[in-house]
């Protein structure tokens, strides 16, 4: 049996192998080179820069489905515009008033009122429980957007009438007895001394225009 022999070795003479092997060599340098040379040419004009963004890890679908839904909030109480002089508001606050004077006597309250829940001010009136004499006194109770404020003035009065109201303010006519005691006159001509105050609403509290009589 002949021994093995490559088949291609078999087939090119020896100096086909020399030339064979100094083309090797001078590709693997020259031609590696220039290949190089190129390789590199390529990298530097057709490198591509590529810039990675951070992303946030997407939302889990609660927490997608939690973002996707408008906060909850409780719609505000609707309020009934207008004046009302029945609501109950007023006559719960009728035991808040300074009370009267007189031994005995408790507010009452009989109607009179521009009470408006959306108003920047309105007024109650109420009066002592029972009809004196000259003495007979009333207070002014007053809300703000429907809640209770307090009165005009802590010093119980005596006013003969409201003579205007509006949005965001109420106009009274007092007894001024402190004219009438500065005028020397008696009593019978107290009906003569009055004095107007308005008390309106301004920015966040009541402000009155006017002198508020008998303080002292």
């Amino acid at each position: 049996m002949l021994p093995h022999r490559s088949l291609r070795s078999a087939a090119l003479p020896a100096t086909v192998f020399a030339m064979l092997a100094l083309g090797a060599c001078d590709s693997s340098t020259d031609g590696g080179s220039d290949a190089n040379d190129t390789a590199g040419a390529a990298d530097s004009s057709d490198r591509v820069t590529v810039t990675v963004t951070e992303t946030a890890a997407a939302p889990s679908p609660s927490e997608a489905g939690q973002a996707a839904s408008p906060t909850q909030t409780r719609p505000p109480e609707p309020r009934n515009c207008g004046v009302d002089p029945d609501s109950p508001v007023i006559t719960s606050h009728t035991a808040d008033v300074p009370a009267p004077e007189l031994d005995g006597m408790t507010w009452v309250y009989h109607g009179e009122s521009n009470y408006d829940p959306c108003a920047a001010l309105s007024y109650a009136t109420v009066v002592q429980s029972e009809v004196g004499d000259a003495q007979f006194q009333n207070q002014l109770m007053l809300f703000h957007d429907g809640e209770y404020l307090g009165v005009g003035t802590d010093t119980v009065q005596q006013h003969t009438e409201v003579v205007d109201s509006g949005d965001d303010f109420v106009t009274v006519r007092y007894k001024d007895y402190e004219a009438l005691r500065d005028s020397g006159e008696p009593f019978a001509a107290a009906p003569k001394y009055t004095t107007v105050v308005t008390y309106r609403w301004v920015g966040d509290h009541v402000e009155p225009e006017g002198r508020i009589p008998n303080l002292d």
